[in-house]
């Protein structure tokens, strides 16, 4: 290791260290390389673009979403003598006119930016005249159709390459397919990037399936159990956030909401007090991240099924970081998947609700089939799970009469109807009506 990523690392950053496979991703940045990193939440991401970008020459443009944890992350990288700046259209023209010309002379370390303004010419025209280092992508994985989280905006992107053909892009994605991982690089125009992967397993994270009866006293108990222990709740709607954390909060649990509903000095508030110890729960929309860098998460509870495996990972993931155990409990109910393939079967495209649908079965499979949860997890997304059982799951510890019975358990099947449609027959090539395949029940056993 170089003498001044060490001093970087132990100077402005106050680190001993790089942790899992940051120093792989940094180094292959300072060589000037491009790379496709897949990191988990709490992988320490922002150090893999911050550290080059303050030994670099030049402007590291970071893009992704604009939160309401940008403030945050301009006050910390100001902390660490990071020049940093945004450019978005609710700053003023001097402050923007003020980034556009430290862009162009590369005197800002790191300026972030939204995916969508790679669609405009003249902002590309900057960046061909500006002085850049590197380009990091943060949640690149919603560059990909093929993905769980595809946002239109991000496909502004297939225009940086072309662009900048010389300048390094590093993409950074959550937990993704092996379809994704390729998808990503074809559309970024990574030139044989350095890959980094670092496995997915955490011994101390452990997997349940629980149905659903009465959730709030489910929850209760589960809580009771884990007295003054700080942990997630996650509910698929925001008014369900609300609603969990006001009961939570009469039953002598406090407790605070997370959704983009809430203004960005109301989120930063519950945040603040969650890190700082002063309330133990948090109540947020599936998927929607919690900002929390609390290492000591005991639990992460999910009230519905996640629309795929990559979210209920991303969601999972904040917990046990201090490597002591977590559960992660998952809340079932036959109800719930009525519901939700009614709102997938009227996606819009056929592309959508084909990904949307073979996802969401994924999920389905996870809760029902009797096998190991955590080999399941890992090997939808590539990894090699060579232990038989984990004892660490539900499953492995003998708990199946527990889990969830499921009379509707799709096996790969998908209806042929296509998006939007809810029939129970369809017509096959010669015009006949016919039955749509039915689809193989999986026997499971009664709680």
């Amino acid at each position: 290791m170089s003498v001044s990523i060490v001093n970087a690392l132990r100077g402005p950053f106050r680190l001993e260290g790089f942790v899992g496979v940051q120093e792989q991703i940094v180094k292959g940045v300072m060589r000037g390389r491009d790379i496709l990193a897949v990191l988990p939440p709490g992988g320490g991401m922002s150090l893999c673009y911050e550290l080059p970008a303050y030994l670099l020459p030049g402007t590291c443009l970071v893009v992704g979403r604009l939160c309401w944890r940008t403030r945050e992350r301009l006050a910390r990288a100001g902390n660490r003598g990071i020049r940093a700046g945004v450019l978005d259209d609710l700053r003023g023209s001097d402050e923007k006119q003020r980034v556009e010309r430290a862009l162009r002379s590369g005197t800002c370390d790191l300026v972030y930016v939204e995916p969508e303004r790679f669609g405009d010419p003249g902002f590309l025209n900057l960046l061909q005249n500006s002085h850049l280092c590197f380009i990091a992508v943060k949640a690149a994985h919603r560059i990909s159709t093929w993905g769980h989280d595809f946002q239109s905006g991000y496909r502004s992107l297939s225009h940086v390459r072309e662009a900048l053909p010389d300048t390094p892009l590093a993409a950074f994605t959550g937990p993704a397919t092996g379809r994704v991982r390729r998808d990503v690089i074809d559309r970024l125009g990574l030139h044989s990037p350095v890959t980094a992967s670092p496995s997915l397993n955490r011994k101390q994270r452990h997997y349940a399936v629980v149905p659903k009866q009465n959730l709030g006293a489910q929850v209760l108990t589960l809580l009771a159990e884990r007295h003054n222990q700080p942990g997630l709740v996650y509910r698929a709607t925001r008014q369900r956030v609300e609603d969990t954390a006001a009961y939570l909060v009469r039953h002598g649990i406090p407790a605070l909401p997370c959704h983009a509903g809430l203004d960005a000095d109301m989120l930063c508030r519950n945040r603040d007090l969650f890190e700082a110890g002063e309330v133990d729960v948090m109540v947020a929309t599936t998927g929607m991240d919690p900002g929390t860098a609390r290492p000591d998460i005991r639990y992460v509870l999910h009230g519905e099924l996640p629309p795929s495996l990559e979210a209920y990972y991303r969601d999972t993931a904040h917990a046990g970081l201090d490597g002591r155990r977590a559960d992660c409990v998952l809340f079932y109910s036959d109800r719930d998947v009525s519901r939700a393939r009614h709102a997938i079967s009227r996606t819009r495209g056929e592309h959508h609700w084909r990904v949307a649908h073979t996802k969401f079965e994924q999920v389905v499979a996870y809760c029902t089939r009797r096998e190991c949860r955590r080999r399941r997890l890992l090997e939808y997304f590539g990894e090699r799970f060579r232990v038989r059982h984990c004892k660490a799951c539900d499953v492995c510890r003998g708990d199946i009469g527990h889990s969830p019975r499921s009379t509707a358990v799709l096996s790969g099947h998908i209806p042929a109807t296509g998006p939007g449609a809810c029939q129970s027959k369809r017509t096959d090539g010669k015009g006949a009506s016919a039955r749509s395949s039915t689809p193989r029940v999986l026997a499971m056993q009664t709680p």
